[in-house]
This record gives C-alpha cells, structure tokens and sequence, in this order.
C-alpha cells in the first residue's frame, strides 16, 4: 500500500471518527430537555414534555435547564439561611419573588452592618478624645474653659477634679 493510500485511509478513518463523535453528541442532547416528576401514585415519569398543570411543583425533579441546580442540591438538606441558595419554585413570578426576598434580606444585613461600623467608628473617635481630654488633665497644664455665660476662663483645682472624674467614668462606660 502507497504512502497516499495509507494517507486517506487515516483521514477516512479520522473523519468517521468525528462524524461518529458528532453523532452521539447530537443524539444525547434532547435528553437535557427531558422532565422528570413523581406522579399522583409516586412514580417516577420521564418525558420531553412538561409535566400536568395539577403537578405541584416539589415534585418536579427535573427540567430542562435544571441540571446545575440538580447538582447542587443532590445530597443535600434544605437550606435553612438566607444566603444558602433557594429551590427554584414552579412559576417565574415565585422565583422572582424569592430573589426580590433575598435581595431585601441581603440589603437590610449590609445597611445593619455599615450602621454598626459607623456606630463603633464614632465612639473609638469619642473614646480617643476622652482619653486626650483626660491626659489633659492629668497633666496639670492650665486648660481654658468656657463658663456658663460664654467667658473663657481657666479650670480651677474642683472644676479639674470633677472635669477629670467626669472622663475618667466616660471612658470606664463607653471605651
């Protein structure tokens, strides 16, 4: 046999190859678009056509473009938090009720979060003022302050001790 024949005789064969592959591809698709659903009596039905409409939607087990989701949940137990990801319903419009859901839940948990990182933001300044103030005071350095009808004037020794006891217990209460 020619180095020719034996060239087409390769590519001949390669080709069946391919053809045979694309075959088997093309055939095992309409399996993605089958439904499954446990009937009335508990069987399990197989079909390429949706399920009765008196069919609830838990016993659905599957359909077309389903089967990440499948996957997901095989083996699984039913999520319980509003993170975990959630069954798909029987209806788009539960779906897009479940997301609408999910996604409120979701922006309540990061404004809750950002309030407290605010909260706790504002008292460490406050504390860090506080313990300033206080050091202040220790220090015995003169400190101007204002009286009641808007002069300014310097602490004397009690106003200093009741000024010092005054952040002492704030820095005891909040920091």
């Amino acid at each position: 046999m020619s180095n020719v024949a034996r060239s087409r005789s390769r590519l001949c064969s390669g080709a069946i190859a391919a053809l045979l592959l694309l075959f088997a591809a093309c055939t095992a698709m309409p399996a993605l678009a089958q439904w499954s659903w446990r009937d009335a009596a508990g069987n399990i039905t197989y079909s390429d056509s949706p399920p009765p409409p008196s069919t609830p939607a838990k016993d659905i087990l599957r359909q077309p473009g389903m089967r990440e989701q499948l996957q997901q949940y095989a083996g699984t137990a039913p999520a319980t938090d509003a993170t975990a990801p959630v069954r798909p319903s029987g209806s788009l419009a539960d779906q897009e009720a479940d997301f609408r859901k999910r996604q409120l839940a979701r922006e309540r948990t990061e404004k809750k979060l950002a309030e407290e990182e605010t909260q706790a933001r504002q008292r460490d300044e406050a504390c860090s003022r506080a313990r300033g103030y206080q050091q202040v005071l220790n220090s015995g350095v003169p400190v101007l302050h204002p009286d009641p009808d808007g002069n300014h004037g310097y602490l004397g020794d009690e106003q200093r001790v009741r000024e010092l006891q005054q952040a002492h217990e704030a820095i005891a209460k909040n920091c």
